[in-house]
Order: C-alpha cells, then sequence, then structure tokens
C-alpha cells in the first residue's frame, strides 16, 4: 500500500548505488568486499530478505548508474585505475564486462538512451569542470568514439527522460536541468 516501505537488505557490509532492472523484478548494487576493500557489484530480487548474487568484481571501486531498457547491459563507473574513473558496462550474455569510455580524463555516471542507441556521461575533460558528453552507444568496439558535448557551464549525473526527449542533468549551482534531444 501507499507509504509502506520495506527494507531491502540487512547486512553489515556497506551497500549502495541501487538500479532497477528494466522489468522491475531486480535491483543492482555494489557491496564492499571485506576481505579485499573493494567494491563489488550485485544482483538480486527486488523483495525483501533476497539472496545478492555476484555479478562482477575486480580491484576496483565500482557503482552501477544505469540497466539498459533491453536487459542486455548494466553500466557502471569504475574508480581506481589509472585512468582515474571510468565508465564500463556488464554483458548480461557474455558475463564480462568491458570499458565504454577510459581515458586519462575522469568520466562517470553512464546512461543509455531507451532507443540503446546514445549514451551519456560526464568527464571533466573540458579544463577539470564535469560537462555532460553524449556519444554512440556501441558495447566491444575499441577505440575513441566521436563524442559531443551537450553542457558549457557545468554538469554532472545525466539521465534520460524514460521516453528520450529530454536529457536531465545538474548543473554547477545544484539546480536540475533539461536538454531536449532527439534521434538522428
Amino acid at each position: 500500500s501507499a507509504g509502506n516501505t520495506s527494507q531491502l537488505t540487512d547486512t553489515p557490509a556497506h551497500e549502495g548505488s541501487p538500479v532497477w532492472s528494466p522489468d522491475g523484478s531486480r535491483i543492482v548494487s555494489f557491496v564492499m568486499n571485506a576481505k579485499t576493500g573493494s567494491y563489488d557489484l550485485f544482483v538480486r530480487p527486488a523483495t525483501p530478505d533476497s539472496k545478492a548474487e555476484l555479478l562482477f568484481s575486480s580491484p576496483f571501486l565500482k557503482y552501477p548508474t544505469d540497466w539498459t531498457r533491453d536487459g542486455k547491459y548494466i553500466l557502471f563507473g569504475s574508480v581506481g585505475s589509472a585512468t582515474k574513473s571510468d565508465v564500463w558496462a556488464y554483458s548480461m550474455a557474455a558475463r564480462r564486462a568491458m570499458p565504454l569510455v577510459d581515458t586519462v580524463y575522469a568520466e562517470g555516471y553512464g546512461a543509455v538512451s531507451p532507443d540503446g542507441k546514445w549514451l551519456a556521461y560526464q568527464s571533466d575533460e573540458s579544463d577539470n569542470t564535469n560537462q555532460i558528453y553524449v556519444q554512440p552507444f556501441e558495447p566491444g568496439s575499441s577505440g575513441t568514439q566521436r563524442r559531443w558535448q551537450v553542457t558549457f557551464a557545468g554538469g554532472a549525473l545525466p539521465r534520460r527522460r524514460g521516453d528520450g526527449g529530454e536529457l536531465f542533468y545538474m548543473a554547477r549551482d545544484g539546480a536540475l536541468m533539461a536538454a531536449a534531444t532527439q534521434a538522428k
């Protein structure tokens, strides 16, 4: 009923950054591995007292940011490598992770358009100020993708409207902004 909440997890581990699966049946989040000190990705049914399953582990901090509408990829940020922070995708079919944006700059908070064609993310490559960029979403392709800078006065935490018509982001002063988008 409206107004009721249920606690999904109850463990001593540090957990966070939950992202819903497209059908709302599962949640992916990070859980701190007490033995290694890394943050690994776990997926669980979206029901109280459900058991979490390890999805992806690596020595670096990870945090999920999006789950593509077709259910094929989970996007996450990875922090701690030689390239600062990067945008990665985990393929549910291949059960492996691959970098999407991994430059010498700090990129993060990747979000895919509802049609699965575009990746939006934040990067500090413009004078060490976070700005929003968009590039084709092509997991597994090698090399640097052509990209377009969307903001010029600062922007972070991009998210798409459900129908893809707008890209929401946080401005430098904390205001919620929207940019109209159109498919090409």
